[in-house]
């Protein structure tokens, strides 16, 4: 073959590459721009709503419900709110033993939600979240766990579903107990679910509650390292830290359907080293008789008896 031969031989290789590389980056341009289509779309309603909890009115021994109004939306995460409180109950410092420490009482908040993160809900609202106990945690949670549950020392934790116990502090100190735990939708059976665990929402640093994303300005250029972190950032959080969602080829996880969150909380409790011991049983109590009404409430439809 002559050097004029070879030339030409060589210059139809790197057209092909050339159209080859030009046929697969179409192609990758293609695909993307389907599948960030298909994760824009609108997340679907949700199946649970207030209205399929109408007739729910929770009486429990000891315990007094106050519904409370939650968003009546098919995309809102939040069910049912009510405040709960024991008229005559008086919380002590210390169980079980003799008690001590001034007597309290407190309400106690009460939601039914579409399974959520709520450990980083409330960090991403510019809380400081620290899990104190579990059930089902490690041996030093669950240790915490007997201790904080009604019962004391003598409750086994490992015989109820999966309770887990959070202390949240706001910006200027004030601490609250809460109580999460994660339930099945239809029957509201308990379950060992992480709350941690479910996607929405879910973030890997938090942000800074200053910044908010105003798309590209001439401001943006006075720091351009640093917007071009918070930005990343603020769509990495949006993407629930999963890197297909990250890269717009799968939709955003949203809050599920199939399994639901119930929290408890306390009033906030101004700052100043307040035992949560107490407020933690308080919480418990009235958290289990929230989800043992709504399973009677259940079986009284499936049986049509009267519910609770």
């Amino acid at each position: 073959m002559t050097d004029g031969g070879k030339a030409k031989k060589g210059n139809r290789l790197r057209e092909a590459a050339v159209f080859a590389v030009l046929l697969l980056a179409v192609g990758i341009v293609g695909f993307w721009e389907i599948m960030a289509n298909r994760s824009r779309r609108p997340f679907q309603s949700f199946e649970v709503t207030p209205e399929d909890f109408a007739g729910f009115e929770p009486r429990s021994p000891g315990w007094r419900f106050t519904p409370t109004p939650v968003t009546h939306s098919a995309m809102e995460p939040n069910i049912l709110a009510f405040r709960v409180n024991r008229q005559e109950l008086v919380v002590r410092g210390h169980a079980p033993g003799p008690a001590s420490g001034p007597a309290l009482r407190s309400h106690v908040f009460v939601r039914l939600v579409h399974g959520y993160n709520m450990p980083d809900c409330m960090r991403l609202k510019g809380y400081t979240v620290a899990c104190v106990a579990d059930t089902h945690g490690t041996t030093g949670l669950t240790a915490r766990a007997r201790e904080l549950l009604p019962g004391g020392r003598d409750a086994d934790p490992a015989s109820a579903p999966r309770i887990q116990f959070w202390r949240l502090t706001t910006s200027v100190g004030d601490e609250s107990a809460w109580v999460t735990s994660m339930i099945r939708s239809g029957a509201f059976e308990g379950t060992t679910i992480d709350v941690c665990a479910m996607p929405f929402p879910r973030v890997g640093t938090v942000m800074d509650p200053d910044w908010a994303p105003e798309g590209l300005t001439l401001s943006s250029f006075k720091h351009p390292v640093r917007n071009l972190r918070r930005f990343l950032l603020g769509k990495w959080n949006n993407s629930r830290c999963d890197l297909l969602t990250f890269l717009a080829l799968r939709p955003a996880a949203y809050a599920s359907d199939e399994v639901l969150t119930v929290v408890s909380m306390t009033e906030p409790l101004q700052a100043g080293g307040v035992d949560l011991a107490p407020y933690f049983r308080h919480a418990v109590g009235a958290h289990r008789a929230f989800e043992e009404q709504l399973r009677q409430w259940h079986k009284s439809r499936e049986t049509g008896r009267p519910g609770p």
